[in-house]
């Protein structure tokens, strides 16, 4: 028996909603530990946790925007809003995340190259974040949502 593409739809944002919330709740506790300890490097089972309540307040916002995409399923039209929003803030975060990476690279190239002094850029700690993975895997809800956004297809089944 095949599975439904609503079922998919539904499954697939419960988990990546469950997965924001709990990236956003680590990123909490990261900034509550850099608040309180004063050598808090950041690393969490081989992720880089910035440590920043900007980062909490997004993170959390995509994990309820995808929760309530799955709870009020994907195929009504609050589902398919909180989807396309939640979609659209995560890969936002994501392309984020990129401009920051390649600023920092940026920096560090200058450094190096224009002053002569030593300067080193881990570029794992800029794209092995959950922001990056997270934003991945919504990019392809995002242009489904858009997709069905352009057609009209989007069915409001308003209770």
């Amino acid at each position: 028996m095949k599975p439904s593409t609503s079922s998919l739809l539904q499954a697939a944002t419960a988990l990546i909603g469950i997965f924001y919330l709990t990236y956003s709740a680590l990123e909490l506790y990261s900034w509550l530990l850099s608040v309180l300890t004063p050598n808090y490097g950041g690393l969490w089972f081989g992720f880089f946790l910035e440590g920043d309540i900007g980062w909490f307040v997004s993170l959390f916002t995509v994990g309820i925007l995808m929760l309530g995409s799955a709870v009020k399923k994907p195929k009504s039209l609050k589902g398919f809003s909180c989807m396309l929003v939640g979609s659209a803030l995560g890969v936002t975060l994501l392309g984020l995340q990129l401009l920051v990476v390649t600023a920092s690279l940026g920096d560090t190239l200058i450094t190096l190259h224009l002053f002569g002094e030593g300067a080193e850029y881990c570029l794992a700690e800029g794209l092995l974040t959950p922001v990056v993975a997270g934003g991945l895997a919504l990019a392809p809800l995002l242009a489904y949502s858009l997709s069905k956004l352009k057609r009209g297809d989007v069915t409001s089944d308003l209770e």
